[in-house]
C-alpha cells in the first residue's frame, strides 16, 4: 500500500526513489510491484488531463427503452466510431447507459446528442450530462 501510494502521487517516480522513501531494496520494490501487477486487478494506465490540452469532457448519462438487438449493434457501432466518446458503458439502476465524451467545443456536445437522438429516436427516454 505505501508504494501504491507513491506511486499515486507520482507515477513516475522511480524504483531507487520508492526504495529510499520506504527504507526498503529496490529489488523489494520490484518484486512487489510484479507481484500486484501478476496475481491481482492492479494495472497501471495513463490519466490524460485534458483539459490542460484544452477539451471539456463530459459524462452523458442515459436512459434507454425498448432497445432492440438491431438498434442495440447501431448504437455500439456509433459510440465506435464517434471521434469524441472515449469511453462508454451500460448500467444499473437510474440510467441505462454512461458515455464519457470528450470535446473542444460546446457545439460539439449538443451535435453528438443530436446524433445520439436521430439514432434512437424511440429509444432515448432521457437524459443528463455531466460537466467533469
Amino acid at each position: 500500500l505505501q508504494i501504491l501510494k507513491l506511486l499515486s502521487e507520482n507515477a513516475r517516480m522511480s524504483l531507487v526513489d520508492i526504495s529510499t522513501k520506504l527504507k526498503i531494496s529496490a529489488d523489494t520494490i520490484s518484486y512487489h510491484l510484479n507481484k500486484l501487477t501478476k496475481k491481482s486487478n492492479v494495472s497501471f494506465i495513463p490519466s490524460v488531463n485534458y483539459s490542460a490540452l484544452g477539451y471539456n469532457v463530459n459524462i452523458l448519462l442515459i436512459n434507454l427503452s425498448k432497445l432492440s438487438k438491431e438498434k442495440e449493434k447501431k448504437l455500439v457501432g456509433f459510440l465506435k466510431s464517434n471521434k469524441n466518446i472515449i469511453w462508454a458503458s451500460k448500467c444499473l439502476g437510474k440510467f441505462d447507459l454512461v458515455l464519457y465524451s470528450c470535446t473542444e467545443k460546446q457545439e460539439e456536445l449538443n451535435i453528438l446528442m443530436n446524433d445520439l437522438r436521430i439514432l434512437l429516436p424511440e429509444e432515448i427516454s432521457g437524459y443528463e450530462y455531466l460537466l467533469i
